[in-house]
């Protein structure tokens, strides 16, 4: 069973980092009653700070809840045809991105609520009267806490640019934070993955399911060498996981669905029940656990339905497990990015871009057709081909129905890769690519490309867009594609050559979130800057 989820505990402290822009209501804040459950009777053991690490794993898995949209809406791989009202700004900014926005402040409020969280699980864990299983158990706690602060910090410096430092715990409100430079905020958290990197367990087959390892930190740490300019020690840290660790590309098809003509291995990698590497998939460093009604099981991560196609709108279909769950057509790829794939790519071929409904809905079929007939719809319907119909991304397909569930089920209640042996080599070949080494960076991008059945580029392929291209043919509806876009500079050229829906309205000011307004007003003992144009 999935261990890490076994001490299933919410952690909610009552003292936040940011006590002026914490958006919490009181009863929020008072979810567990500090009778049976405070600071001074958590913190005495080693499973104490077991449960409260427990809860940053939750908050990164309801990252992929409703706000996961604003990784995909508007940039140059997602754009909507049937938006949710909320995430309407990312279809044709202009000024409606701004500092009231409801995104940038969630994204905000999560990432520094966790990382006050971090501080008050390190700063307890110096303590001396712990009561800890074994001599290890303290610098391995402080490592994986270091870890998720440094992704948090990362992630905010992706997002906002300069950033907020919070390196300790606050025991009272704070009205005097600054944005500290990006580069140093990287070199922050640099130094908190390179001490997770060297005290975060290795021996991955011995970790419970979903638990960091020295493996995942140093994928993180790769990515952050490359925010500072510091390219050979991006590759080295690349190198050293391809090289040294357990992991390994899943290259011939693996699982209970080994023997479907209909699957290919990239499309293994996905399926439930292969996605941990303690399922066999050797290629998962890092993996969001979940467990469909398992309390705890889940973080709410009903992103799927976003971003797979509404084919239950149509007459003689209905929502079932072999269409991947109930979608509602929120998200439809870019053409520019569909057109990404060439013919002989798995990654982009019906087994995990469904393209192609049958009529399953017995009870309700229009005239003249069967069950189990092929659909075939007015392509020039815009509703159709872009709500109904769009290829949709198999990545997500979870249906409840086979085991008793509903179908207006929204979450995807099984494990989901956080991070990727593939993504490693395509980091590598951006460290090697700017560091000026096209032929090393051609090298790894090929181990990709290869695995998929693409054909091999050579040196002169290699430069940042193609790169971007080959993140996007790979971690589509897996990566987190505005930070990517975001990190590498490269947001307003793309968005305005691939998505004719956002081009229109983006300017250079959207690469970065606005600050929030409410950070901006309530820090009033020091001033902190809006991002330009907002």
């Amino acid at each position: 069973m999935k261990i890490l989820q076994n001490i299933s505990l919410r952690v909610i402290f009552t003292v936040m980092l940011i006590g002026a822009f914490s958006s919490c209501s009181e009863d929020e804040l008072n979810e567990l009653p500090k009778d049976s459950l405070a600071v001074e009777n958590l913190y005495v053991s080693t499973d104490g700070f077991l449960a409260a690490l427990n809860d940053m794993y939750h908050v990164i898995r309801r990252e992929y809840n409703f706000y996961y949209s604003a990784q995909l809406q508007g940039t140059d791989l997602g754009w909507s045809n049937f938006p949710e009202p909320r995430s309407q700004k990312f279809l044709d900014y202009g000024d409606n991105l701004n500092a009231e926005d409801e995104f940038s402040l969630e994204y905000y409020r999560r990432s520094y609520g966790a990382i006050a969280q971090l501080n008050l699980i390190i700063q307890e864990a110096e303590k001396e009267d712990i009561e800890w299983d074994s001599p290890e158990d303290k610098v391995k706690v402080i490592a994986e806490a270091r870890f998720f602060r440094a992704y948090h910090h990362n992630k905010m410096s992706s997002l906002y640019g300069d950033a907020i430092i919070v390196e300790e715990y606050y025991t009272v409100p704070k009205f005097d934070f600054v944005r500290s430079p990006k580069k140093q905020v990287l070199q922050s958290v640099k130094e908190d993955l390179i001490f997770a990197s060297a005290n975060l367990p290795c021996d991955v087959a011995s970790l419970p399911s979903g638990r960091l390892s020295c493996w995942a930190a140093k994928h993180l740490l790769s990515e952050v060498y490359i925010g500072l300019g510091e390219y050979d020690l991006a590759a080295t840290t690349a190198n050293d996981i391809i090289n040294n660790s357990p992991h390994k590309l899943m290259k011939t098809r693996f699982g209970p669905e080994v023997d479907n003509p209909k699957g290919d291995v990239f499309r293994d990698l996905f399926r439930e029940g292969n996605i941990d590497y303690n399922d066999g998939n050797l290629e998962t460093i890092w993996v969001m656990e979940q467990q469909y009604q398992e309390p705890g099981g889940t973080g709410g991560m009903w992103a799927r339905r976003q971003i797979q196609a509404f084919s239950s709108n149509f007459l003689g279909i209905t929502v079932a497990d072999s269409t991947g769950g109930r979608g509602v057509g929120r998200i439809t790829p870019t053409q520019a990015f569909l057109d990404l794939y060439e013919p002989n790519d798995i990654r982009g071929q019906e087994s995990n871009f469904k393209r192609t409904w049958y009529y399953n809905d017995i009870d309700n079929l229009p005239p003249g057709v069967n069950y189990g007939d092929k659909v075939v719809y007015d392509e020039t319907d815009p509703w159709l081909k872009n709500t109904v119909f769009y290829p949709s991304c198999t990545k997500w397909d979870f249906g409840v129905i086979g085991r008793g569930g509903s179908w207006t089920h929204i979450d995807a209640d099984k494990d989901f890769p956080k991070y990727r042996l593939s993504e490693t080599y395509l980091l590598l070949a951006e460290a090697q690519h700017l560091a000026g080494n096209n032929e090393e960076a051609k090298n790894a991008l090929n181990e990709v490309r290869l695995r998929a059945g693409a054909s091999a580029i050579t040196a002169g392929d290699v430069d940042m867009d193609f790169i971007l291209d080959e993140r996007a043919r790979e971690l589509y509806a897996e990566e987190d594609r505005r930070l990517t876009l975001y990190r590498t500079g490269m947001f307003v050229d793309r968005v305005k050559a691939m998505n004719p829906q956002a081009a229109p309205g983006v300017s250079e000011k959207h690469a970065l979130f606005p600050i929030p307004q409410i950070v901006i007003d309530t820090n009033v003992d020091a001033e902190i800057a809006q991002n330009p144009g907002y």
